[in-house]
Order: structure tokens, then C-alpha cells, then sequence
């Protein structure tokens, strides 16, 4: 039978999700699996801002990008993955990387408000259990902001300093571009996004901001880390809940 998903007065079919990604979309689709394109910020003037639909823009020898990419360079395969909260969405995140994309599980390190139960689902899957948001950072090179929305702000404060120089994706819903650029800096690199749970057996959907201060290598390791468990579609911050919506 067909699904049917009711988003803001309009139904939607499992047969609509792709015309409804297709539409919003504003990048090629094989900006998905490669480089994407950046303006700059006027504020400070060495900052960065991806723009999906400006893939053309860099990624091809571009000296300044590379100059701001002073930093542990990320590869898929060896990338240290970090998360921040570890409940059930960010262990099915884990869970598909893991049994679905071929990533070690001494790779993941995570913290989480009850520690016992953090060392319980951890042990599953290989991860390393620590106490702190700070301790996360300092492991990883991709963090993912995996707390309550309300939570956020107080979660990564501490945080800041050692999150400086990562490659940091929240999936904490409704937070976008601007929230981000104020909690950690102008210098840090962010993505906002929204996973579902079907990711846990490699079978996900993430809605990703278009708006976002990844450089290209970070991009490119996000997506060569997830695109084995999910399908990961670009679109426009004020779409990025109702296309979490079609995709369930």
C-alpha cells in the first residue's frame, strides 16, 4: 500500500519524496559524493561559507580555501568520529556506520549523561565511552551533536575551545546555520542536519542545511562516511524539517 506522510496541508507520497527532494535541491546531484562550492563571509573577511548551489565555485585548486584548511586533513577512511549525546539517534548513526559501512567501531568515542548505560551501548558496538563534550573533541575529527535541541548551547560551551579546528554536524532539530556561527565562532565549521532512524540498518535519508562553513575535504569525508547507510539530500534551511517529514 502507499504511504502517505502529511507535511504542512500537503500529502506526500513515498513516490512524491523524490520530486519533492528533486525540486528543492540546488546543487547537481554528484555534488553529493564531491566537492561543493563556497562564498565568502564579509565578517570576518578568512572565514568561509558553503553554498551548494556554488559548487562550481571552488575545490579546483582554490589557494585560500586551502590556506583555511590548516587542520588534520579528514579522509573517510580514517576520519575519528565523535558523538555528543548518545541516544537513539545517535546510535543508529554509529550502529549503520559500523555494521553497514564498514567503519571500525575504536573509530567512534562518545559521552553521554548516564555513563553506565553509555558504557553498556558502546561495548556493543566497539565505541569508547568518555564523560565529556571536551574529551569527545579531543578524539574525533567529525563531532556529531546528537543532544536535545534545548540542551545544545549549555552541552557545548565547555566545549568550545576543544571543538575548534573539527568538522561538527549537529543533528539536534531545528538548529541551523546562524545558531551555530554564534554558539562556536565565525572560524568553525558546521553543518546542521536531520538523519532518521532507518540509518541504524543502512537504509537512512539525511536532510542536510544547504547553508553550511564545512571546507571540502570535510564534506566530502561526511558524505563518503554516510552515503553507504543513507541518502543524503541538500536543502534549503527553511525546508530542512519538512523534508525530514517526507522522509520519516
Amino acid at each position: 500500500p502507499t504511504h502517505l506522510t502529511h507535511v504542512r496541508n500537503e500529502v506526500f507520497t513515498l513516490q512524491g519524496l523524490q520530486w519533492f527532494l528533486q525540486a528543492n535541491r540546488r546543487c547537481h546531484p554528484t555534488a553529493l559524493r564531491s566537492s561543493v562550492g563556497s562564498q565568502q563571509r564579509s565578517n570576518p573577511p578568512q572565514s568561509e561559507i558553503i553554498d551548494l548551489s556554488a559548487k562550481e565555485s571552488i575545490c579546483a585548486g582554490n589557494a585560500q580555501m586551502q590556506a583555511l584548511s590548516k587542520r588534520r586533513t579528514m579522509d573517510a577512511k580514517t576520519a575519528r568520529i565523535g558523538f555528543i549525546g548518545f541516544g537513539n539517534m545517535a546510535q543508529a548513526m554509529a550502529k549503520g556506520l559500523v555494521e553497514h559501512a564498514n567503519v571500525a567501531g575504536n573509530r567512534i568515542t562518545a559521552c553521554a549523561a548516564h555513563y553506565d548505560k553509555l558504557q553498556a551501548s558502546c561495548a556493543a558496538l566497539g565505541a569508547t565511552p568518555v564523560h565529556t563534550a571536551a574529551e569527545v573533541a579531543e578524539a574525533s575529527d567529525l563531532v556529531i551533536v546528537a543532544v536535545k535541541p534545548h540542551m545544545v548551547a549549555d552541552v557545548l560551551a565547555p566545549a568550545r575551545e576543544a571543538l575548534a579546528g573539527k568538522a561538527v554536524v549537529s543533528v539536534a532539530a531545528g538548529l541551523l546555520f546562524d545558531f551555530y556561527d554564534e554558539l562556536l565562532g565565525q572560524e568553525s565549521h558546521h553543518l546542521s542536519t536531520i538523519p532518521n532512524t532507518p540509518i541504524a540498518v543502512g537504509c537512512g535519508v539525511i536532510a542536510c542545511e544547504q547553508k553550511h562553513s564545512m571546507t571540502c575535504d570535510e564534506w566530502d569525508t561526511f558524505t563518503q562516511l554516510f552515503s553507504p547507510i543513507a541518502l543524503i539530500e541538500p536543502v534549503a534551511g527553511n525546508l530542512l524539517s519538512t523534508a525530514s517529514a517526507v522522509a520519516g
